[in-house]
């Protein structure tokens, strides 16, 4: 229980370095503060309706309100820290070990490692909450993953608009409604689907087999891995049919895996 609680203070305080050091280097333009904070402030399309859907899941699944809050802390930092180290350590393998052409990194470099490192950075931050509170079961998992997977979300949009304001002295605007028009089926949606399978195939549950465990976690890496891939072009490119259909299928995929665990909870509740 104590390395528990070291890995998570040591997250939190490690994402919040991270986030500070980044978001404080406005390189000389810190006039344009104002313009970013209202930009960002567009995450609430999206985020607004999420927290309904995420009082909803916890009300009808009996969620503690520390597991809720506990994940919205560290899946806005510790979260991102995690998935930095991954990256890190991924990145060093590409290219020290395997030593793909440049081409192949540039094309598929984000599709052979994001979807490692962030669902992987993302399920220990899950891990941790569960094990901290000792709610290592499905229902808990899937609201986690749901909460850790959009905070992490958030963060991205904050500083992918970051770096278009301040690095490619844009408005930042376009990079952000095309973000937000993707987030119905993106980091929220992997990580409650990664989730899930995690906690199946590390703990003793009720109606979902390690198998089935394998199968959720597997599908969370494919959908991010498609995601990814050069065939997603963006919804402004000749392809955006594609990735209408892979944003439809991720978005289908957490569905899934909320019925299967809303089913499991059920039969869980008639037998007791």
């Amino acid at each position: 229980m104590k390395l528990i609680i070291f890995l998570a203070v040591w997250g939190f305080f490690s994402g919040c370095k991270i986030l500070l050091t980044f978001f404080g280097k406005p390189n000389g333009l810190e006039a344009k503060y104002p313009l970013f904070f209202l930009t960002i402030s567009l995450v609430a399309l999206y985020v607004i309706p999420m927290i309904f859907l995420i009082r909803y899941l916890a009300k009808r699944f009996d969620i503690s309100k520390k597991v809720v809050h506990l994940s919205w802390v560290l899946g806005i930092t510790a979260s991102y820290y995690f998935s930095g180290i991954g990256q890190t350590l991924l990145g060093a393998f590409w290219l020290l070990v395997v030593k793909p052409p440049q081409s192949f990194i540039d094309a598929w470099g984000a599709a052979v490692t994001a979807p490692i490192h962030e669902e992987v950075g993302k399920g220990l931050v899950v891990l941790l909450v569960l094990l901290l509170f000792k709610q290592l079961n499905l229902k808990n998992a899937l609201v986690s993953g749901l909460i850790v997977g959009l905070s992490f979300q958030v963060v991205e949009d904050c500083v992918y608009t970051f770096q278009q304001i301040f690095t490619a002295k844009t408005d930042g605007f376009a990079t952000l409604i095309e973000r937000i028009v993707h987030a119905g089926g993106t980091h929220w949606t992997f990580s409650l689907v990664f989730a899930v399978g995690m906690v199946a195939l590390i703990s003793k549950n009720r109606g979902m087999t390690k198998t089935q465990g394998l199968f959720w976690l597997s599908m969370a890496v494919l959908a991010h891995f498609l995601l990814n891939t050069p065939f997603n072009a963006g919804l402004t490119s000749d392809t955006a049919e594609v990735t209408i259909l892979m944003l439809c299928f991720n978005l289908c995929l957490a569905l899934a895996a909320f019925k299967s665990v809303d089913r499991i909870e059920n039969n869980i509740e008639k037998s007791a």
